[in-house]
């Protein structure tokens, strides 16, 4: 049935049905990641990319918040995690970030959040394996983004400007402006757009805004 499922994946992305097989079994839902992204399968491959570059700093710092007893930087660094594992498909090791922020958030003994994180660093190190031979698969320059089928309107502009002002302030508003402003994904470079979702995902307003502003610039040029 996981052969089965692993060809009729194989055919709604551009990755072999053997692959495809071996990454559902290590715990990465790749084509249900790719459709949330409106089946941009490059876009989700410069995520990944940019993830797992990432992922390495991320659990050092993880390490070190933990031993040094930091629990609202641990806390932070598991939730960021968590929302950007859940983006990328990566179902196992979002459960396991999910389990060690319960585990922290509940003021467990040392020992048990030792163990959590050490959950945590097995399971990024099989996501890793597991990840590193799609990178050159998702790198096809001739499955780009499309090129903008139209200018931004004014009105893109203004709502751009308005999710800048409420990312800026912390205010949750900006959530619903967001959604508001991928309706119009067509007249909106696709790569920003994911990257600014991924940052809005999970709260990280403060990238979120640093994204805004980059948009800001290319409609204004």
């Amino acid at each position: 049935a996981q052969v089965d499922r692993a060809l009729l994946v194989a055919s709604e992305v551009s990755v072999p049905a053997d692959v495809l097989e071996q990454t559902e079994r290590s715990g990465i839902e790749m084509a249900e990641a790719i459709r949330r992204l409106g089946g941009n399968q490059p876009v989700y491959g410069r995520m990944l990319r940019s993830f797992m570059g990432d992922l390495p700093g991320m659990l050092q710092g993880l390490e070190s918040f933990v031993a040094e007893a930091d629990l609202p930087s641990a806390l932070m660094n598991l939730h960021t995690l968590k929302g950007l594992t859940s983006m990328l498909g990566a179902r196992e090791l979002c459960v396991r970030v999910t389990s060690a922020h319960r585990v922290l958030e509940s003021g467990a003994p040392r020992d048990e959040q030792a163990e959590a994180l050490r959950g945590v660093q097995a399971e990024a190190a099989v996501f890793m394996s597991a990840a590193t031979p799609l990178l050159d698969i998702l790198d096809d320059p001739e499955r780009a983004a499309p090129a903008r089928t139209a200018p931004p309107s004014g009105a893109e502009s203004k709502l751009l400007v308005d999710l800048l002002a409420l990312l800026q302030a912390s205010d949750m508003r900006a959530l619903e402006l967001f959604d508001r402003l991928r309706e119009n994904r067509d007249v909106i470079d696709p790569s920003s757009l994911a990257a600014l979702q991924a940052s809005v995902g999970v709260l990280d307003f403060d990238r979120a805004a640093m994204v805004c502003r980059q948009l800001l610039a290319e409609v204004s040029s």
